[in-house]
């Protein structure tokens, strides 16, 4: 401290000890203590204060920066100041960089793009897409986020909801809930539909690029998640189609359709064109020019990005030049003079401020000299004027690189969205595999004759339909429907979307033409479900009987007889336990249905009691289904066999029994012996010859595979079970297994195939 002086002494003491040197008690306040004590007392009355301290560059005292604390209205809230918690070495030689690099650190406090001003979560971004009119939204599918596809699930209210569940975003680690996604159709006073995707904006899978700078503002280092991280973008998937209100016998009636409609849309060849999403901003300035007179869609997203998001908003007083050259400054770009009064500025004039930008994989700050209209400064109030000279106003919107409201997208700078230029048809069924050539597909023209036509491809070839070649013979633009061909197969929901298609034919030059087919949307999906007709079996195998020997029955007797699965998630019947007594020693199973082809095994015994002197009946009887299907209607048949697998007694057996015969189950009592009248003792036996140890008994194949539940309930301790096929579930004769019918939804596959529960 002996070796500072001036106004380094003078910061270095604020910053050291500021209860003494912040209280003018203790003297007479230095400049810097004064700028920070009335920048507190700013704070503290809900201003928002700036210090203007000096940065050592070059040489001392270079260049005054502002540093502005975006701080809660609340007085001494200051929990969300960025402190800087750094250790310094006090070699004097390093003070001047030891305060650079404390205000360095207070400036490039990370920011999230869309927070307030608060810190907190602003409003999420919202999507908002107007369908076009006579058209309607189909089916919301699904949304796509880091490269997987979430399912939605269709409200009463017209909304759609997503599981609530907490998803990481792998771009930069914070986590949200997937179910604050809202996806919504709402239909307005004409009958249109628009629909609204709100995204939280923790869900943004932007780009993180970090950029480290020095005392001086220079950048010292760059890093970017591209390549370890990919930012897939986020996708929403639904399907549009005509409105059932121009819909009659399958096609559209332009009779429906409104007379000022189809006087705007009739097209060259006198059809009128329709659109799934609305297309309304023609003479919309473009990257072609102001005058274009481009159409473009009427889809638009919005969101309220942070007043200390620097990419928005100026955190800084910039000079505002009255003239000027654009590009990067020393590089093409120049600025003439700074203004000085408002009243200099036109609203037809043009403007020139110089910008920072962190240009990638560049070690230092690029400043470009940016236009902006003075109608632009004017309107969003950018301007004001500072120590007697025009600058731009700190909070104000930074719009001058905002130059067209649509810019086409040059080939895929970002590596997110891929399209290959050509017509995609891709044909998908749940339910069952995809057969090669059992869907047919036809591209119409507008004259309602068909263009081209192709069936699909198998499973194993993604679903991809291949349409007929189509020959041109000039130059022009095509326009295409793209339809699937309802066959009413048997058990099929067919797709009723409408894809339009676009064909443009260039002349080569050299005797050629080339076409190129765009569709829609990017990709045109044909989503079909296969549902099965499910098979009842009314009664579960054959009746099973309770035979009791010994003795007769009584009240109390109760047996109970239960079935298992063999087969892993087979269907079970309702009920799966038949109770046998006295009134009703015999009974049957309830109702068991099938809604999937296939084999499915059950075992069929006696729940173990605990009555002395009764032999609980051993057997087992498998009871095996074979379910089918028929292709041709969709339908599913069954047949049913019976096999006892072991006895009464526990021994192993393989008898087939016939389909009229119940499964019976014998349980033995036998009574107790009396006591005896006891004779006169006799004489103590010789010692016997020592026996070897026995041969322990071996547990058939069956009981070590069986679960322990149906061990402990099926079998006595000393029992033996036949040996068996296939390990089964466990038994748990005390709940009734139901089943219930399930109607397949409308599964997206996308490659392979599953079958759908009908």
């Amino acid at each position: 401290m002996g070796d500072l002086a001036g106004n380094e002494l003078s910061l270095a003491n604020v910053t050291l000890d500021p209860a003494r040197y912040l209280d003018p008690a203790n003297g007479p306040l230095s400049s810097q203590a004064k700028d920070i004590t009335d920048a507190w007392n700013t704070y503290r009355s809900g201003g928002r204060p700036s210090v203007q301290v000096n940065l050592n560059g070059t040489r001392p005292f270079q260049r005054p920066v502002n540093v502005t604390l975006n701080h809660p209205a609340a007085a001494d809230d200051i929990s969300s100041l960025a402190y800087n918690d750094g250790a310094y070495v006090a070699g004097t030689d390093d003070l001047s960089d030891i305060f650079a690099s404390i205000i360095t650190q207070l400036q490039q406090t990370a920011f999230n793009p869309v927070t307030d001003a608060m810190g907190e979560a602003a409003t999420p971004l919202t999507y908002r897409d107007p369908i076009g009119r006579y058209m309607t939204v189909r089916e919301v599918q699904g949304v796509e986020l880091f490269g997987t596809t979430y399912p939605v699930t269709e409200n009463a209210d017209g909304t759609y909801s997503l599981p609530s569940r907490e998803v990481v975003n792998p771009v930069y680690g914070t986590s949200f809930n997937l179910g604050d996604i809202k996806v919504s159709v709402d239909t307005g006073d004409d009958g249109t539909e628009e629909l609204t995707c709100v995204l939280p904006a923790d869900a943004l899978p932007v780009r993180v690029e970090t950029i480290t700078v020095d005392g001086s503002g220079n950048q010292t280092d760059y890093t970017s998640n591209r390549g370890s991280v990919e930012a897939q973008p986020f996708r929403l998937h639904y399907t549009v189609g005509f409105s059932d209100a121009v819909i009659s016998n399958g096609a559209v009636d332009l009779t429906r359709v409104d007379a000022d409609y189809k006087a705007a849309h009739r097209n060259a060849d006198g059809g009128v064109d329709f659109y799934s999403n609305r297309y309304s901003a023609k003479g919309a300035a473009d990257a072609e020019g102001p005058d274009s007179t481009r159409t473009v869609g009427d889809a638009m997203v919005t969101f309220a990005p942070s007043a200390s998001n620097r990419f928005y908003y100026f955190q800084a007083n910039r000079p505002v030049y009255g003239d000027g050259t654009e590009g990067e400054l020393g590089e093409g770009g120049s600025v003439g003079t700074q203004l000085t009064s408002l009243d200099q500025i036109d609203p037809d004039g043009t403007y020139y401020v110089v910008v920072d930008y962190h240009r990638q994989g560049s070690a230092r700050i690029v400043q470009c000299v940016v236009p902006f209209s003075g109608a632009e400064l004017m309107a969003q109030d950018s301007v004001e004027v500072v120590d007697g000279a025009v600058a731009t106003r700190i909070g104000s919107p930074l719009l001058g690189n905002a130059r067209w409201a649509a810019i086409p997208k040059a080939g895929n700078p970002t590596g997110t969205a891929e399209g290959s230029g050509r017509v995609s048809t891709t044909k998908e069924l749940a339910g069952r595999p995809l057969a090669d050539g059992e869907f047919r597909f036809q591209l119409v023209d507008e004259d309602g004759e068909v263009a081209a036509s192709g069936t699909n491809g198998a499973d194993g070839t993604d679903g991809t339909v291949t349409l007929s070649p189509v020959t041109y013979t000039q130059p022009g633009v095509y326009a295409y429907t793209l339809v699937e061909v309802n066959d009413g197969k048997p058990g099929i929901t067919y797709d009723d979307a409408v894809y339009t298609v676009t064909t443009t034919v260039v002349d080569d030059g050299d005797g050629t033409l080339s076409a190129t087919h765009e569709v829609a949307g990017g990709e045109a999906v044909f989503d079909s479900t296969f549902t099965t007709t499910p098979v009842v079996d009314p009664v579960f195998g054959v009746a099973a009987k309770k035979v009791l020997v010994g003795r007769d029955w009584t009240d109390d007797d109760a047996f109970d007889l239960v079935v298992t699965a063999e087969t892993e998630g087979a269907p079970m019947p309702d009920p799966a336990t038949v109770t046998a007594t006295e009134e009703s020693p015999m009974g049957t199973f309830g109702a068991v249905t099938f809604s999937e082809p296939g084999t499915y095994s059950y075992l069929v015994g006696e729940k173990a009691g605990s009555e002395e002197s009764m032999a609980y009946s051993q057997a087992l009887y498998r009871v095996v289904y074979e379910v089918t299907e028929d292709e041709a209607t969709g339908g599913l048949s069954r047949s049913v066999s019976v096999t006892r697998v072991r006895s009464d007694d526990g021994a192993d057996v393989d008898e087939a029994c016939p389909a009229d015969a119940p499964m019976e189950f014998v349980n033995t009592y036998t009574a107790p012996e009396g006591p005896s009248t006891p004779g006169e003792p006799g004489g103590p036996g010789g010692p016997g010859e020592p026996q070897g140890p026995g041969t322990p008994g071996r547990p058939s194949d069956l009981v070590e595979k069986l679960p322990e539940p149906l061990k402990a309930v099926v079998v006595p301790v000393t029992g033996l079970i036949a040996k068996t096929g296939d390990v089964v579930a466990p038994l748990l004769p005390w709940i009734g297994a139901g089943v219930a019918a399930v109607t397949a939804g409308a599964l997206r596959v996308l490659k392979g195939s599953r079958r759908c529960k009908g």
